[in-house]
């Protein structure tokens, strides 16, 4: 990649409060390969929920055009990538659960509390996917083109926040021109 991606977490500060670089690609792969092992959760994996997961950032956008074919799919690649996780001098574990606790539903801060426990006792919890906004304007969007958009993974995410980890890998789907 050409360009330093990051992804900053501001949590109401005018600095950001965490900042992901994403490093170095680790692994590469089709969209095929990835959606066979990839689980967006329990039982859903697949091409349509990534397309209802796209969807939704368009939505969010009010973002018109919205054309989903086979090119799309072709014109794509999956990169597993390693990122450092830099935590701002102000970051303080115990008081962004307790921000998390007052946002977050119930269900939801139950989840990201039982993953800070798998996390906590080294187990894999998977990476988070995300998508370049090169990606959301190929399909008709009209974003910054190395903008970062979260598919799926905020739980496992925050997670790893409250257990202060300096690093993660994250699945970014990019152009295969890159």
């Amino acid at each position: 990649m050409r360009n330093v991606l990051k992804i900053n977490f501001y949590m109401g500060n005018k600095n950001p409060l965490i900042s992901i670089s994403l490093q170095e690609i680790i692994t590469s792969e089709n969209i095929n390969q990835f959606l066979k092992h990839y689980h967006f959760s329990k039982w859903k994996k697949g091409h349509f929920f990534l397309k209802r997961l796209i969807k939704r950032i368009f939505i969010k956008k009010n973002l018109m055009r919205f054309s989903l074919d086979n090119k799309f799919w072709d014109s794509i690649i999956v990169n597993k990538m390693n990122s450092k996780i830099n935590y701002n001098i102000k970051y303080n574990s115990i008081e962004f659960l307790t921000s998390l606790k007052s946002t977050q539903s119930s269900r939801r801060m139950k989840h990201i509390l039982n993953y800070q426990l798998a996390i906590s006792n080294n187990l894999e919890m998977g990476s988070p996917l995300y998508i370049l906004g090169s990606c959301i304007n190929a399909l008709g969007g009209d974003v910054p083109e190395n903008a970062l958009y979260q598919l799926d993974g905020s739980r496992r995410l925050m997670a790893y926040f409250l257990n202060e980890k300096p690093q993660l890998n994250i699945w970014v789907i990019t152009p295969k021109r890159i």
